[in-house]
């Protein structure tokens, strides 16, 4: 995530593939992203700016998935 590598080896934490979409954990993949991950009976919740982040580069290669933020600007 950014470059660096994050915990998936813990139960529950592995990316997956469900029907040709790869999933990824969103706690551990929100908060690599530098966003806080709030947890209230049993529901995850993510600020809506999480949602703002569709510039970030997603590559995915057999069992490994990188996420990097890119950087964008208007001039």
């Amino acid at each position: 995530m950014n470059g660096k590598a994050i915990q998936t080896s813990r139960p529950g934490l592995i990316p997956f593939e469900l029907k040709e979409t790869v999933l990824v954990p969103l706690r551990v993949t929100a908060e690599s992203l530098g966003n806080e991950v709030q947890s209230k009976k049993g529901v995850t919740y993510v600020p809506a700016s999480f949602f703002e982040s569709f510039f970030n580069e997603v590559v995915v290669q057999e069992r490994n998935v990188s996420i990097s933020a890119q950087m964008s600007s208007i001039q």
